[in-house]
């Protein structure tokens, strides 16, 4: 999958910071597979979609990581996310926006 290419390839060269620069296109990402009711036909592929990207939102350790992923997150409820990863999922990003921003991961 895309997303595992692209945390595998910042993870590898150490580049955190560069996971911003795909915030634009991770929401996009998921927007569009949303819009051809890929949580429909696929809800377990969409829910691990779903996951994957706003881990990478989270990975990049930007001051705006937790807002973005939050915002992800809630642009792609359809109902199929799953409960599990939607648990934890958002208990990670309210332990992150809890966080001063000096210590974001």
């Amino acid at each position: 999958m895309i997303v595992d290419n692209i945390l595998n390839a910042h993870r590898e060269t150490e580049d955190r910071d560069g996971l911003s620069r795909y915030f634009d296109g991770l929401h996009a990402l998921v927007q569009n597979a949303k819009a051809r009711g890929l949580g429909t036909v696929d809800p377990t592929g969409y829910e691990g979609l779903v996951f994957k990207s706003a881990m990478a939102i989270i990975a990049s350790g930007t001051p705006d990581s937790p807002r973005q992923a939050l915002q992800l997150v809630d642009n792609a409820r359809t109902g199929a996310i799953g409960e599990f990863q939607g648990q934890m999922l958002a208990t990670l990003i309210d332990s992150l926006a809890a966080l001063p921003a000096s210590q974001h991961p």
